[in-house]
This record gives structure tokens, C-alpha cells and sequence, in this order.
């Protein structure tokens, strides 16, 4: 599932809990444990932000420069990450998708 503007699910309340995210999947009743860099990719699931600007924030809170290979092993972590979220349902489907 290849997102370029990630948005996350509807069925999905989710909550900070120390340096954790969790999520909680209404309609499946199961419960995922976030860490800190995979709660700023979920905070940024709202559907404006692309891949390469979530990318993006993921380094400057590591303060790693933006370029080149960073930049390019960022942007297939986030892509990574999110094909693992939409497998677990927890990424709204694109538009003209559907799941």
C-alpha cells in the first residue's frame, strides 16, 4: 500500500502515553504500541502530509542533515512503516481504493 498523503483511519482513537503511541482499533478491538519515531510518522497520517515531509521531520528530531542517503533511508523507513500500518487497517484507504 504505497501512500504518497497517509491519513489515518477513522476506527482508530489513538493516545500518548509516556513516549509511546497507542493505538486502539475501534472496530477490531486490537491495540498496537507505538514507539517515539513511529508516533511522529502517525502524527503526521493526517491525509496533507507526503511521505517525503514526514521523511523530513523524522530527521530534523534526530538532527540528522536532509540529504542524500539519509534522506533516502528515511523516505523507505516512513514507506516501510506505513505499508505495515495499512496492513494492519490502521491507514484509511486512498481515495478511489477500496480496502
Amino acid at each position: 500500500m504505497c501512500i504518497e498523503h497517509p491519513q489515518a483511519s477513522p476506527e482508530i482513537a489513538a493516545r500518548r502515553v509516556q513516549d509511546q503511541t497507542i493505538l486502539y482499533h475501534r472496530d477490531r478491538g486490537q491495540v498496537h504500541a507505538l514507539n517515539e519515531s513511529a508516533g511522529l510518522v502517525w502524527d503526521l497520517c493526517d491525509g496533507r502530509h507526503t511521505v517525503r515531509e514526514i521523511a523530513r521531520a523524522l530527521l530534523e528530531r534526530s538532527g540528522t542533515e536532509d540529504a542524500g542517503e539519509a534522506r533516502a533511508r528515511a523516505e523507505a523507513d516512513v514507506r516501510a512503516l506505513l505499508d505495515e500500518l495499512g496492513a494492519l487497517g490502521l491507514l484509511a484507504a486512498p481515495a478511489g481504493v477500496r480496502g
